[in-house]
């Protein structure tokens, strides 16, 4: 696993001029990014900003995750958490927050 290239948390969005631009500012940086409401779509350009600031929660979410149910599999204790039938699923999950973490980690 390599080692995070991004910002450290927490961000923050900062909103102003009305809550039509929000800027996200990491932890130890100031700016990372700013967001103007397209088309005047302040709500949109608000909850883009709260996921952008909450991505490297949502990072260490996944990968806690991932971990956890890799260890389930590893094992062996998936027959005894999930009946056959929900096996896919399990799986399926798994397999989309790898997806995830490699996207976030340009992997």
């Amino acid at each position: 696993m390599t080692t995070a290239q991004h910002t450290p948390g927490p961000w923050h969005a900062v909103f102003v001029k009305a809550n039509t631009v929000a800027y996200i500012n990491g932890h130890e940086t100031s700016t990372l990014a700013t967001l103007k409401a397209p088309f005047g779509n302040v709500a949109r350009m608000n909850a883009d900003a709260r996921l952008i600031a909450a991505a490297p929660d949502l990072l260490a979410a996944c990968i806690a995750a991932e971990a956890e149910m890799s260890s389930v599999y590893r094992l062996g204790l998936v027959d005894s958490l999930a009946p056959k039938a929900e096996h896919s699923t399990f799986t399926l999950a798994g397999t989309q927050l790898r997806v995830a973490i490699n996207a976030a980690k340009g992997e």
